[in-house]
């Protein structure tokens, strides 16, 4: 609007308000920004609003738990009604879980759903809203295919070192080498389920002697946006594709952040239990480059291994929630939405305890994590 040489700024203060961020013409943001159309809160129509008219691409489509996968098979119904293209984006996404999704999308725009169709890997599958037809791809030939092997371990989750049959005990032994000066120097990923767990662990390492002392990181989501890019550009750089490697042993505990969109390259993988895609995930950061005549391998990972630490007794024990994990998965579709008009909001996530705000902040240098 125009007038007397002024210019209002209204309509754009409007188009910046907080609830229109889908609305504009091209629109980047996490998935529950999208998810949460699907749920009966307040602008949910502004969201609709911003969907519609847009190809609608999510990554990493395995990411989510159970509430999370059911709030993504009703966004795609809805989706499939209103006729809006949606790519789907994963390299470990299980079959029955791809059909699931197609099934949902295809029943939104009124077909029967998707059959038998399953997806191929790496290769990839269609369902056209239009005529409900699904096309799959044969298996792309791919020249980084290798073999992985993978060790199960059964232990008591504890931190406890002197505890024989512990999770502590257990990875105090696949990480001997990084601390006998004696053995070729390496990186470990240690990928824990919760941030206390990964904090915990980081601790017990740091305690840890030896005939030499390996340089520990720790990552996960609760460090602060600044300190945790810093370190993982400081990953990149040792352990990035073209990096050369670093010449001292070196033990990174992560939580799930050091599973997707982390091109770096481990030695060895040592994960908590998880679902298959999160695990094939995280063993995808251990001999994910090829080192050509950068450097060589240490003797003690000289091929892709994966270490799996499965939790004896009850699962999922209860530093990782206990019983009300095992409430939520029994009943996922308690709190998901429903169909059009019969939503049903979800439960807000709490923080676990035992959370140790001091590994979230920046470190001083002489603190556990400023070095070695």
């Amino acid at each position: 609007m125009l007038g007397e040489g002024r210019v209002a700024t209204t309509a754009g203060e409007f188009l910046r308000g907080r609830h229109l961020g889908l609305v504009a013409g091209v629109a980047v943001g996490t998935w529950d920004q999208a998810a949460m159309a699907s749920l009966p809160v307040p602008f949910n129509v502004l969201r609709w609003l911003g969907l519609s008219g847009k190809t609608l691409i999510i990554g990493e489509a395995h990411a989510y738990d159970a509430y999370g996968h059911a709030l993504t098979v009703r966004l795609l119904e809805w989706l499939g009604h209103l006729g809006v293209p949606v790519v789907l984006l994963s390299a470990t996404l299980a079959g029955s879980l791809a059909r699931r999704l197609v099934d949902a999308y295809l029943r939104g725009a009124g077909h029967p759903g998707a059959g038998e169709a399953a997806p191929a890997y790496p290769g990839w599958l269609f369902a056209d809203a239009a005529s409900g037809t699904v096309t799959a791809s044969p298996v792309i030939e791919s020249r980084r295919q290798r073999s992985l092997v993978i060790v199960l371990h059964e232990v008591r989750h504890t931190h406890n070192p002197d505890r024989r049959d512990g999770r502590a005990q257990r990875l105090a032994e696949e990480i001997a080498p990084l601390y006998e000066a004696g053995q070729d120097p390496g990186a470990v990923l240690v990928v824990c389920n919760t941030v206390p767990d990964a904090q915990q662990t980081y601790l017990a390492l740091i305690e840890r002697r030896g005939s030499r002392r390996p340089r520990l990181l720790l990552l996960h989501a609760r460090m602060p946006v600044w300190q945790r890019d810093a370190t993982t550009r400081l990953l990149l750089g040792l352990l990035g594709p073209t990096a050369s490697r670093p010449d001292e042993p070196l033990i990174v505990v992560a939580t799930q952040v050091a599973e997707q969109s982390l091109d770096v390259d481990f030695d060895l993988v040592i994960s908590d239990l998880a679902p298959l895609a999160q695990l094939l995930q995280r063993a995808g950061r251990g001999h994910r480059h090829q080192l050509g005549e950068r450097c060589a391998r240490p003797s003690w990972a000289d091929a892709p291994r994966l270490v799996v630490c499965s939790p004896s007794g009850s699962l999922p024990p209860s530093a990782w929630g206990g019983e009300g994990l095992r409430r939520d998965a029994a009943a996922p579709h308690a709190r998901t939405a429903r169909r059009p008009g019969r939503a049903t909001p979800g439960r807000a996530w709490r923080g676990g305890r035992g959370d140790r705000n001091d590994l979230c902040r920046p470190q001083r240098p002489g603190r556990p994590g400023a070095g070695r």
